[in-house]
């Protein structure tokens, strides 16, 4: 937190016609709220499945006969969703807005994982014309489609996040440049 506090600080001197005069002070309650961002995360997304270890046989694992999730890991999950909903609704302060968003959130996740899923049905059909190494990936891509699904979700979720913040990035040194310029 100290880090922080001296970097803000260098960067009020040395952009200060830039930056507002004042911004909000840091403080403990924004660790706070952070800290409990980082474990509804961690703990809503991860728990589930750790929590399925302890009831899994190694040979289970080895052979992919894994059961599917209770309904205590989905419970799990709407709680942290309920969460994160609440903390977004902390921050915007308006109850609408955070309702979109994670209404929008949901529905684009929806959407995705049909057009995924669908996707891996038509490849399922074109098998017999595709080479055999492509036929062995995609194989093993289908053999498990629901997991298959989620795991090219989150890698698309992730390389969104990281696609945008480098936009946001660069667009904001690109705005800060021609600030100093004029």
């Amino acid at each position: 937190m100290f880090v922080g506090l001296v970097a803000q600080e260098a960067l009020f001197q040395l952009l200060g016609g830039l930056l507002p005069q004042h911004v909000a002070s840091p403080g403990l309650l924004a660790v706070f709220f952070g800290f409990i961002i980082g474990m509804a995360v961690l703990l809503g997304f991860a728990l589930p499945p750790l929590l399925r270890l302890k009831q899994v046989s190694p040979l289970r694992v080895l052979r992919r006969e894994l059961e599917p999730l209770p309904s205590s890991a989905w419970l799990i999950y709407g709680l942290s969703i309920g969460i994160i909903g609440l903390l977004i609704w902390k921050y915007t302060d308006d109850i609408e807005m955070t309702a979109i968003i994670l209404g929008v959130g949901m529905m684009t996740l929806l959407v995705l994982g049909l057009l995924v899923y669908g996707l891996l049905n038509l490849t399922h059909k074109l098998l017999p014309s595709m080479s055999l190494t492509w036929r062995f990936g995609l194989q093993g891509l289908l053999r498990n489609s629901r997991a298959s699904v989620s795991q090219i979700l989150a890698f698309s979720i992730t390389l969104v996040a990281m696609v945008l913040s480098f936009t946001v990035r660069t667009d904001l040194i690109d705005k800060l440049a021609k600030a100093t310029t004029r």
